[in-house]
Parts: structure tokens; sequence; C-alpha cells
């Protein structure tokens, strides 16, 4: 491709397709609070109810939720770095959601 087919290419990639992230099974996945940016949400607590209507939906579906909307954390490592400890993340409330 030239340098301009690429650039409009890259133009018309969807703004959910330059976020989404694969796991190692490759599976799809978007972060909920990369979601909460795009959709323009200022607050994240105004996102979670967003994301607690979807686990409401999935249930009253008979849909699964963990097959769709999973909680996440973050890895903190001690301040030596000798051993990475799983630690509350500072934001907590971190969502995946999978397609």
């Amino acid at each position: 491709m030239q340098k301009d087919e690429l650039k409009n290419f890259n133009n018309r990639i969807s703004i959910f397709e330059k976020i989404k992230k694969i796991n190692e099974f490759g599976q799809e996945y978007w972060s909920a609070r990369d979601l909460s940016s795009i959709l323009e949400y200022q607050k994240w607590d105004k996102f979670q109810n967003v994301i607690k209507k979807a686990i409401e939906s999935c249930k009253n579906s008979k849909q699964p939720v963990e097959n769709h909307i999973l909680q996440t954390g973050k890895m903190v490592k001690s301040l030596r770095n000798i051993h990475p400890l799983p630690q509350p993340a500072e934001d907590t409330g971190l969502f995946c959601v999978y397609s």
C-alpha cells in the first residue's frame, strides 16, 4: 500500500477496532475504561451504571454474565520489585466486555 492509501485505510478503521484487545486465547475484548472514554462519559460511576444494566440484561436473557462481562484488576509490583503481588488497583472496578 502507498502511504496515502494506508492513511485512508487507517481513517476508516472503527474506533472500536482501534481499542479492541485480544487475549491469549484469541478472544476479542474491550476495556470498560476505554469504552467509557470513547463514549464520552465524564465520570466513571455513570458508566458503572451502564455496566450494571448490561449485567442485568445478561441475567434477564439467561446468558452467563461471565461469558460477556468480567471484572478485572491490575498487577502492582512491590517497591523493590522483588515479589510481584496482586493488589487492589487505585481505580477499582475495571471491567472487560467480551463480544
